[in-house]
This record gives structure tokens, sequence and C-alpha cells, in this order.
């Protein structure tokens, strides 16, 4: 017998299997279910006012060069690590950039998953508030003391676990009730299109809430704080196969986000509100139970969603701290108290600052910095062609772009609350 003829029959898997057989830990699904799950939450309940802002055709661009150049940073992203072999973000930007802008870094994502903090308290109120409307009962004049029964009571003793593991649920549910939302939103959309006419759709409005719509359409894509993470972790982490679960990712969550934005946007047009889930049905619906029972599952997936934040955040500001004091392992009372500052600090902020519009905006404009600017950074470096470069010119440009229209987006936002 040959050699060729003792060799086993290796058997490939079919595609059948490959998509539905059981998902393995560093597979290609598993890498691409964790970036769809550390991405896909209630960031995307504002996306059919980004429609209402600028109209159809303007703000479904929008939604999609935000992805875009969300998956062009992330594949530089990719290309940086694969290059140097570091597989963490503000690891990979010290190796790279230096000690300066690797500690910026950290010091903006910490301010960022605050004020996400401060955002999702912000939604938590007024999704409890429309839930309990549906059952005709007013809590507008006690909601701030909802909310600090709520945070002490409930977040703050949950969000004293030192690891994640207890929330590792957390993502299939979190994407379970969107794709509800999104069924919700299908669903409903005949009753509520019945009572609209096709000429009062906005196909193209561009006047200054075009500013703060790009904010919220870019704040509606946050993959890269954990791309390197899981590259790391995929059985064969080669450049290409993480371009290529990069590209499904887009692909996939793209698909979803385009059918919330506009099946929310041409049920309620000028009736469009901040987030979708506090839409009032027309008169001749006689129920919108779908929509409630979507408020209380999304006010259940911000509960879990900035306790995992509120974690996230101390951690980050342990490791930061520990970069100047050498001291890697706090005390139990420091980190008690660095979880009430975070907890009870984001509380104070959404009280003080309750427009929703200008903390999604100002996130959205924080999230540039490095969803764009530090990975164009990071190419220009990894390239070596130097400054000079056309592809790095327009990586640059791209992100210089994004970065100060949603800055414009943040003042704007601020004016009107005015």
């Amino acid at each position: 017998m040959s050699s060729d003829q003792r060799k086993p029959l290796i058997r490939t898997r079919s595609w059948a299997q490959r998509t539905f057989g059981k998902m393995e830990e560093g597979s290609m699904r598993s890498s691409i279910f964790t970036l769809i799950a550390s991405s896909m939450d209630t960031s995307c309940l504002s996306l059919p006012l980004i429609l209402h802002y600028v109209g159809v055709v303007p703000g479904l661009c929008l939604i999609l060069a935000s992805a875009l150049g969300s998956l062009i940073g992330m594949n530089c992203i990719c290309k940086a690590a694969s290059h140097r072999q570091i597989y963490s973000y503000s690891g990979l930007v010290y190796d790279v950039l230096g000690k300066g802008a690797s500690i910026i870094l950290e010091v903006l994502m910490i301010l960022y998953i605050f004020f996400e903090i401060v955002g999702y308290q912000i939604i938590c109120i007024i999704t409890v508030v429309s839930f309990l409307k549906y059952f005709s009962i007013e809590i507008d004049e006690y909601k701030n003391f909802i909310m600090l029964g709520y945070t002490t009571f409930v977040l703050f003793p949950m969000s004293l676990m030192k690891k994640l593991t207890g929330l590792k649920h957390l993502s299939l549910f979190s994407i379970g009730s969107i794709l509800y939302l999104c069924v919700v939103l299908i669903i409903d959309f005949p009753h509520f299109q019945s009572t609209n006419e096709l000429s009062e759709v906005s196909w193209v409005s561009m006047d200054n809430d075009f500013f703060p719509a790009c904010s919220l359409a870019v704040f509606a894509f946050v993959w890269h704080m954990s791309v390197a993470t899981v590259f790391s972790e995929m059985k064969d982490p080669s450049l290409k196969r993480m371009q290529k679960a990069n590209s499904r990712v887009f692909l996939i969550q793209v698909l979803i986000y385009i059918f919330i934005a506009v099946f929310g946007y041409l049920s309620l047009l000028e009736d469009t509100p901040m987030f979708i889930t506090e839409r009032n049905p027309p008169k001749h619906y006689t129920s919108d139970l779908y929509m409630c029972i979507g408020r209380l599952l999304i006010v259940f997936v911000i509960m879990c969603t900035v306790m995992l934040f509120t974690i996230t955040c101390r951690q980050a500001i342990i490791s930061l701290s520990s970069k100047f004091n050498k001291k890697e392992e706090v005390s139990t009372l420091t980190h008690v108290l660095i979880t009430a500052f975070i907890l009870y600090g984001a509380l104070s902020v959404s009280i003080a600052i309750p427009a929703a519009e200008v903390i999604f905006t100002f996130l959205g404009a924080t999230y540039t910095i490095f969803a764009y600017v530090y990975p164009a950074l990071l190419e220009v470096h990894n390239t070596k062609k130097g400054w000079g470069d056309k592809g790095n010119i327009m990586v640059i440009m791209l992100a210089a772009t994004f970065t100060i229209i949603s800055g414009v987006g943040v003042i704007n936002s601020a004016v009107k609350m005015e």
C-alpha cells in the first residue's frame, strides 16, 4: 500500500454544519458572534431619528458610511495587531504610538464608558416611563427618586462583582432583544403606515440636524475596543480570517440596523421620537403590547449593560492608576468607592443633563477618536509609507472628517437643548 493510500481522509464540514453546528471557541462563527455581541446594543434605538433629521436617502448613506468607516478602522487595528503580535488595543497603541498616546486613549475610553452609563441611565428611565404609561401609570414626578433607589438597591450591589463571568449570557439576551424589536417594527408597520401619507416622507432634508445625525450614526457601530482581543482568541488568527470576520459583522449589523431605521421612521414620520421604544401607536391601534414587551426587555438589557460597563470602567480606572502608582491590586474599600463614584456620578450627570441627544452625540464624537483617528495613525505607522502616501492621506482625511462633523453635532445638540 502506498503512502498516499495510508493517509486518513480529511472530511470537510458542510455549509449547514459550519453555519448551524456547535459553536466552537475560537472559531470564525464564535469571533463573529463576539464582535456582534460587543456592539449591538440599545444605541440602535435612535437610528430612525437619523432618517427623520436628514431624510431617508442621506440617513441611509450616513449609516452605511459610519459602518464602513468602522470596518476600515477595525481592519487597520487588525493589520497592526498582526504585524506587532500585540492583541490589546491600548497595548498596541503604546507599542506603536508611545506611552502618551496610550494614556490618552485609556482616559478617552474611561470617559466614553462613563458617559455610556449616563446615556443608559437616561434610556432606562425613559423606557420605564413609557412602559408604565401603557398601564396608565404616571411616574414623571418621581422618576429621579426611582432611579436613585434603582441605583442604590439594584445596580450598586450587583456591580461590586470583580469579574464579568456572571454576565456571560448578557450578549445573547441583548442580541435577542434587538432582533425582537426589529421584528415588532416590521410586523406593526402596516398598522402605523396606514395613518401616514407617502407624500409626508422626507427623502432629503439637509440642515443643522445633519451634524447630530452623523454623531448618532457613528455611535451605533462600536466595535473597536474588543477587535484585537477577539483576533487573539481565534484558532487560526490570520489577518485574512479576521478581516473576513469583520466583513461579515459589518454586513449582518448593517442589515439589521437598516431595517430598524427604515421601518421605525416610515411608521412614525414627523412623530419619530429620540428612541423608537417611545413611539405612540395610532388611535385605531388598540394595543401596543408587543412594543410594551420590547420595552421591558430593553430595561433588563440596560440593567445588565450598565453593570457590565461599570465593572469595565472600574477595571480601566484601576489599570490606568497602576501605571502611576505601580499597584495592580486595590483594597476592598477602594473597589467600593470607585464603583460608587461611577454609578452615582453617572446618575448625577443624567439628572443634570437629561437631554439624551446631547449625551449620545457626545458619545459619537468621542468614539470617532479611538474608532477612526487612532486606527488611522496605526495604519500610517504600519504601512511605513509616510504621511505623503495617497492611501494614508485618504485614511487620515476620513478620520478627521468624521471627528470634526461629530464634534459640531455635539455643539448643535447643546444649542438646541438651550
